[in-house]
């Protein structure tokens, strides 16, 4: 995909900025995935640099299912991340940028506006002990949040009765929509609708269905992790995290995963719930993969 390295910020954007925070030496910066969600740029000034984050594409597999499972339509719901930002604040030990500002606009553009912070993105292949443990104690602190409704974290307005229903139709649109392209068999559409007839699920907890590695940002000293991405933040079952951490972690890395994790919660039975999510996931695009045949079979964790 060929990038427009001079992008500029919309006119009427900039007049919403708050005060002392101008455009006048943005520095776009080229998205790293074609499908990426956001326009990015980098504002300097002499109070420090600041990321301007303007929501852009919200087509991609993931964010349409994300409407069509959860309710999420990120344009309207980036207005509303005050409250995000200080709801996941308020549950993680993960440092978290400050949100100095999000609006949601159609006119202009819906935006996030944060300070830069300093840090290196993780390397896939050096993904320390340290940084498994902290993935663990932060998600274990997100699933003590645990809610009978679920939705998007600000507005909570499906029941557990409605969660198989929305499940099962929202697999077979993705099936109908995007599954020719990748499998000509229905075999997973199958095992993924009988699965989901076998699910109970009574309680939802905070949780990324993007959950990656490049979410965050390491410090360089401390290698402390900082979670800079919430836009995807929805609640959903607890089961739906483990299903993707099979995904995100190799055996060990799970090990010590479920070390500190076991110390405050269970560990969920994922029998049914594996066929469901991780055809769920794979329509989602989460991880880029489009072989559905490796993604469905790929290890058991556990």
């Amino acid at each position: 995909m060929k990038q427009n390295h001079n992008k500029k910020i919309p006119v009427a954007l900039i007049e919403t900025l708050p005060n002392g925070i101008g455009a006048e030496n943005a520095e776009f910066i080229p998205q790293r995935f074609a499908d990426s969600t956001h326009d990015l740029w980098r504002l300097k000034s002499t109070q420090g640099n600041y990321f301007l984050k303007v929501c852009s594409n919200t087509e991609s597999p993931f964010w349409q299912i994300m409407q069509q499972l959860f309710g999420v339509v990120l344009r309207d719901d980036i207005g509303n991340f005050n409250a995000l930002y200080g709801h996941i604040s308020s549950l993680t030990s993960l440092k978290i940028p400050e949100l100095i500002q999000s609006q949601s606009s159609r006119q202009h553009g819906s935006y996030i506006l944060t300070p830069e912070v300093d840090g290196l993105v993780p390397d896939n292949s050096k993904i320390s002990v340290g940084m498994v443990e902290q993935l663990a104690q932060h998600l274990s602190s997100l699933h003590q949040d645990r809610q009978d409704n679920w939705g998007s974290i600000h507005q909570r307005i499906f029941n557990s009765g409605h969660w198989k229903k929305r499940l099962r139709d929202t697999l077979e649109k993705s099936a109908h929509k995007w599954g020719g392209d990748k499998t000509t068999d229905n075999a997973y559409l199958n095992a993924a609708l009988d699965a989901c007839e076998q699910l109970n699920v009574n309680e939802f907890v905070p949780m990324m269905p993007d959950l990656r590695w490049d979410q965050f940002l390491i410090t360089k000293n401390s290698s402390e992790l900082i979670l800079l991405d919430l836009d995807a933040f929805v609640l959903a079952p607890r089961e739906l995290d483990f299903v993707l951490l099979e995904y995100l972690l190799d055996q060990q890395q799970f090990e010590y995963f479920i070390e500190v994790y076991s110390r405050h919660h269970t560990i969920p039975e994922l029998k049914y719930a594996r066929p469901a999510y991780r055809l769920l996931l794979f329509y989602m695009e989460v991880l880029g993969e489009q072989d559905i045949d490796k993604w469905m079979n790929a290890a058991h964790r556990f």
